[in-house]
């Protein structure tokens, strides 16, 4: 089976490029399967094809949703001109792929981001069968608004099947109009190579594994910690692991400074295997307003780490609170308790 597969991303090794990946090495080592690879910038992916000889392409990949704004002429300007230079980069994107694949002899296109589009318009003008992966939720994530004023009915005409990596995050999109029939729910896979249960400390070590950005909740954590007692804040640390969005990450380190949390609080960086790390730790914290699935939350559980996530997203059906983790309300204030740590009213 020959399957063209559009991954979008910034070519760092997150959610959905490990998923990517994961696909990429197990299918093409364990099944009949030959990718050809199309990606938005060099990184992790390239890096695995190279790796295994698996032939891949760059090309600029746009998406299809934008962050609004709330004055309406900026917002009418805005939207047109990032639709027009989505369809005139997605155009060139083509014409790069025309002339080094030869279309006959793909089988599927799988298109790994709801927000990319040039896999619908291969499926659509060669006639290949269009697998649509769905990671995120439609809009309480990244706040993103679609470029296309009936791009929910653009998608559902231009796939054969949508694949969501929750219940969550399906039964969002059927809310927003996905075709029902064509929705199946496949989860994550997640290695478990690298499982080793850690030992448990007196002082409770926090970690946090993600993208730095607001979304994520890093600075949700950082207040927390800054509400608790001189005395409460010596049995805990919270090490922030990823890298970001440069200003987010200022505040940060402002708000760390100004409530005197530098040696509580410290930031890791990106690590190319953050899950290998995880024994380190007592509790994985995932503070996401709206995770598709949340892979380092499944790592967490199989290393003995306690997950301690919010209620949003996907969440839940992960972790089951009290039993498998512990599940907090987002939203309102709260303060980090001890151990199995709690965020309380």
């Amino acid at each position: 089976m020959n399957i063209l597969y559009i991954i979008g991303g910034k070519g760092v090794k997150y959610g959905a490029e490990v998923v990517a990946s994961n696909l990429i090495e197990n299918l093409s080592r364990d099944y009949n399967v030959h990718y050809t690879v199309v990606i938005n910038a060099k990184g992790v992916i390239s890096e695995l094809c190279e790796k295994h000889n698996i032939e891949y392409y760059v090309v600029k990949l746009r998406q299809y949703v934008y962050a609004k704004p709330s004055n309406p002429i900026i917002d009418f300007l805005k939207k047109n001109i990032l639709l027009l230079r989505a369809m005139i980069d997605d155009a060139a994107a083509l014409k790069k792929l025309e002339r080094n694949i030869d279309f006959s002899e793909i089988d599927i296109v799988h298109t790994n981001l709801s927000r990319n589009f040039l896999g619908a318009k291969i499926s659509r003008k060669y006639k290949v069968p269009h697998i649509w992966h769905i990671q995120e939720m439609v809009n309480s994530h990244y706040k993103l608004n679609f470029l296309i004023n009936d791009q929910i009915q653009y998608m559902n005409r231009n796939a054969d099947i949508f694949i969501g990596i929750s219940n969550t995050v399906l039964n969002d999109w059927i809310r927003h109009g996905i075709n029902k029939e064509k929705c199946h729910t496949v989860l994550n896979g997640v290695n478990n190579d690298f499982i080793r249960i850690s030992n448990r400390h007196k002082v409770f070590k926090l970690i946090m594994i993600a993208e730095i950005t607001h979304s994520k909740g890093q600075e949700f954590v950082i207040d927390a910690i800054s509400r608790l007692s001189s005395e409460e804040r010596m049995k805990v640390s919270l090490d922030i692991v990823g890298n970001g969005n440069q200003k987010y990450i200022k505040i940060l380190k402002d708000k760390i400074k100004m409530n005197g949390l530098e040696s509580r609080v410290k930031f890791r960086g990106y690590i190319e295997n953050a899950s290998s790390i995880l024994p380190a730790y007592d509790i994985l914290i995932n503070a996401s307003e709206g995770e598709g699935f949340g892979l380092s939350t499944a790592e967490a559980m199989m290393n003995s780490v306690c997950p301690l996530v919010s209620n949003k997203g996907a969440n839940v059906e992960l972790v089951k609170d009290r039993v498998t983790g512990a599940v907090y309300k987002f939203g309102g204030g709260r303060t980090l308790y001890q151990f199995p740590s709690l965020f309380i009213e």
